[in-house]
């Protein structure tokens, strides 16, 4: 590395990603798992993350029923944990 820093992302390609949304959304619809985390492609909170950045980008037809999916399935293990919680209170 350079005193400056100025080669810091020499090494990390990974971060070749993130020049433009376009490829972000590539990468995170067509990895099955992501290198930095055990996160798989029908995971809720990564379904979420591709529609928002989908709206973003202007895909609308496609983010929109991605998005309410992922919250509703969200919002179901929420409520699933609340309810083993409160449960465990009673006992």
């Amino acid at each position: 590395m350079e005193p400056d820093g100025s080669n810091v992302l020499q090494g990390l390609p990974w971060f070749d990603h993130f020049h433009c949304m376009e490829s972000f959304q590539e990468l995170l619809m067509g990895e099955e798992q992501l290198p930095e985390r055990p996160v798989p492609r029908t995971s809720p909170g990564r379904r979420r993350m591709i529609g928002y950045i989908a709206r973003g980008l202007g895909w609308t037809e496609f983010a929109e029923p991605l998005i309410a999916e992922a919250e509703s399935d969200l919002r179901a293990i929420r409520e699933r944990f609340d309810s083993m919680v409160r449960g465990r209170r009673k006992e």
